[in-house]
């Protein structure tokens, strides 16, 4: 990181690692900071907040040069948008960060502390597609006092909220439990309680112990059911299936699956008849909220539903869901090797957004060593 702040910004578009690092480009906080604040691990924005006094508004405005869609800070008095809000369950929003805020002539304003990654998957889109979609960003702290608003509160603990240092609001917390000191941000153990986890730093480290046992075996079977709980507790999911493609490359066949020992293989279609199976027909990552709620799953295909029959049979509830295609890519193609599916975070709260990441680089170290497996016709997409 230069010292000079000229040649850092002369290097920034090229060097851009993080939301944050417009707060240098403004002259909020210098280069060595902003390297101390990342090098604490944990929640970025509570590290400014708390320890650089950087302002909620300034971190807005750096999320809005980043991501190219401008800041909406969090507004007293905000009324619920009619008609659009319903559509969305308080734990599906909590657990994806992003909702509607308003309904204008121009077009459906969405909230989201990530409105990149949205606008690519086309997740709002699905709920609302015929609709003008406007982005707005804010900060997390934000975001979530802003459902709170809009849902209502969940907890009698009242908390402040500094918007900007001309106003501050009292507002309720929206998490069960969490008392939030006056002008601070959400701390360390608050996110761990709300995620599982006790930090970001921590996260990642056992996620790397995880992957270095599967990578240094060459018995897939073996390894996965000494890690699978490892891997439970990483994502704090009470089960773990993990999947396979079929000989006939149109199926999964389940090769791990945790607390269903008395099942033979699970085989399921590759198809909207389930949610693994659509998770790889579709290439694509799934966090479900509730696997019941024909509403929440029908956002993604109207075909999609839960097989409800393994509940049925063993009395278990499936409710949350965090599923991902296993992907081989190689030079020539993209090759389909199995899925993993994360079922029921033992918070019972939707996984958070913030574990996808974490179970993605998972799959590449779960489709090396599918791959070391003796060979099997796959399914190439």
């Amino acid at each position: 990181m230069p010292d000079n702040l000229s040649d850092y910004r002369k290097n920034l578009k090229s060097t851009i690692t993080s939301k944050f690092h417009y707060l240098v480009e403004d002259a909020i906080i210098t280069p060595s900071e902003f390297e101390s604040a990342r090098r604490r691990g944990g929640d970025m924005e509570s590290v400014l907040l708390n320890e650089f006094n950087v302002s909620l508004l300034s971190m807005g405005k750096a999320l809005s040069k980043f991501f190219g869609v401008p800041y909406e800070p969090y507004r007293p008095g905000r009324v619920s948008p009619s008609g659009v809000i319903n559509k969305l369950t308080r734990a599906y929003v909590e657990a994806n960060f992003w909702v509607p805020i308003e309904n204008s002539p121009e077009g459906l304003v969405i909230l989201s502390t990530d409105p990149e990654r949205h606008h690519k998957l086309g997740t709002v889109s699905h709920f609302f597609p015929n609709m003008n979609l406007l982005f707005r960003v804010c900060t997390i702290r934000e975001f979530r006092f802003t459902v709170d608003q809009l849902y209502g509160s969940s907890s009698a603990s009242k908390v402040s909220l500094e918007v900007d240092s001309d106003l501050s609001v009292t507002h309720q917390s929206a998490f069960d439990g969490w008392v939030v000191e006056e002008g601070s941000a959400l701390n360390q153990h608050q996110i761990a309680t709300y995620s599982g986890v006790e930090t970001v730093a921590e996260f990642t480290q056992n996620l790397e112990r995880v992957s270095d046992k599967i990578q240094a075996t060459q018995n897939f079977d073996e390894i996965m059911q000494e890690v699978s709980n490892d891997i439970c507790c990483l994502f704090d999911a009470d089960r773990l299936s993990i999947y396979e493609v079929g000989l006939d490359k149109i199926s999964l066949v389940s090769k791990i699956q945790t607390g269903l020992r008395a099942f033979e293989a699970i085989n399921l279609p590759i198809s909207e008849q389930s949610i693994a199976g659509y998770a790889a027909l579709k290439n694509r990552m799934l966090n479900i909220a509730d696997a019941y709620n024909n509403a929440e799953l029908s956002a993604y295909s109207p075909n999609l539903r839960m097989m409800q029959n393994i509940d049925r049979c063993t009395g278990y509830r499936t409710r949350q869901i965090l599923v991902a295609p296993i992907m081989h890519n190689s030079k020539t193609d993209n090759e389909l090797v199995g899925v993993i599916q994360l079922i029921n975070n033992k918070t019972n709260r939707p996984f958070p957004v913030e574990m996808e990441s974490g179970l993605q680089k998972l799959t590449q170290v779960l489709a090396t060593a599918l791959c070391q497996v003796p060979p099997k016709v796959r399914r190439s997409v």
